[in-house]
């Protein structure tokens, strides 16, 4: 749920002859395909109908990488952008990273789906489905097989649904949009654009309870502790953010509700320096 590689990928047919695009996405580390949606046409509102779907069915993502065709980025078009996927991340609070030009191996993660794809599904239903309804359906097995029961080489052996279930959906804000676009909210559904609320199909957790200590977050919404930063978001700048070290997690909250679950990234000989006030009173800033 760090990051998502996602991409379009084309030459599957119906029994007709008519061509459809699959709309991809597959999660960076756990290798679990987080979209496969058939379009027609793989123009901007079918793309993002299809990110859309993904974000509602597995969480909202810290950041989705992509290469710069025209549907996800206006950055080589002649439109005054931005485009409707960056929209959509946008408003979702996604960060949109896009590859360098002609660097295909970049997005490799997505694109070795896209052989496997055609070598195990298209291999016995391209040219079988009379409809997008019943070769989406054929598709969706093909993905829960790939994502729950087929052994994957990255995962030791394993498939990539148990790797995928120690993903942390962390919460997210979604701000105030520019654009009347839709956002995805915590019960899964649309929402009109102009209530910010939380994203996170589980809803908010109560925070697990252990030796914490209290952080001033600054004007980025960024805590400092045993020498690193963690990130709660612009929401909770200057407020005081209760942080815990949780097994393998540093777990940032406020009034028992979990924020955002970070992996440990600082010095672990100096936790000891970083709980010394055991009463958690927030940080001296220069101001103060």
């Amino acid at each position: 749920m760090e990051l998502w590689q996602m991409d379009v990928m084309g030459r599957a047919f119906l029994a007709d002859g008519r061509e459809m695009k699959f709309v991809t996405g597959i999660d960076d580390h756990s290798r679990f395909v987080v979209c496969a949606r058939v379009v027609v046409r793989a123009t901007a509102r079918p793309v993002c109908d299809a990110l859309l779907w993904a974000l509602r069915a597995h969480g909202v993502p810290e950041q989705i990488l992509t290469d710069n065709g025209k549907v996800f980025t206006a950055r080589f078009g002649l439109g005054p952008g931005p485009v409707l996927f960056d929209k959509v991340c946008h408003d979702n609070g996604i960060k949109h990273l896009l590859t360098a030009p002609y660097s295909p191996t970049t997005t490799g993660k997505v694109e070795r789906l896209h052989k496997t794809i055609r070598a195990e599904f298209l291999a016995e239903h391209d040219l079988k489905h009379l409809s997008v309804e019943t070769l989406q359906a054929a598709l969706d097995d093909w993905v829960v097989e790939y994502n729950t029961g087929r052994p994957h080489q990255s995962c030791g052996g394993r498939p990539p649904a148990e790797r995928f279930a120690l993903a942390d959906r962390s919460l997210v804000v979604v701000e105030e949009p520019a654009v009347a676009v839709p956002v995805v909210g915590k019960d899964g559904g649309l929402r009109p654009p102009g209530v910010s609320r939380w994203v996170d199909q589980r809803g908010t957790r109560d925070a697990t309870t252990g030796l914490t200590v209290t952080r001033l977050a600054d004007n980025s919404g960024v805590v400092s502790f045993a020498g690193a930063t963690y990130g709660c978001g612009r929401a909770w700048a200057r407020q005081s953010i209760d942080v815990t070290i949780v097994p393998g997690s540093v777990q940032l909250s406020q009034g028992s509700k979990v924020i955002r679950v970070h992996p440990i990234r600082h010095d672990r000989s100096r936790e000891l320096g970083a709980f010394a006030n055991p009463k958690g009173r927030p940080r001296r800033t220069a101001a103060s």
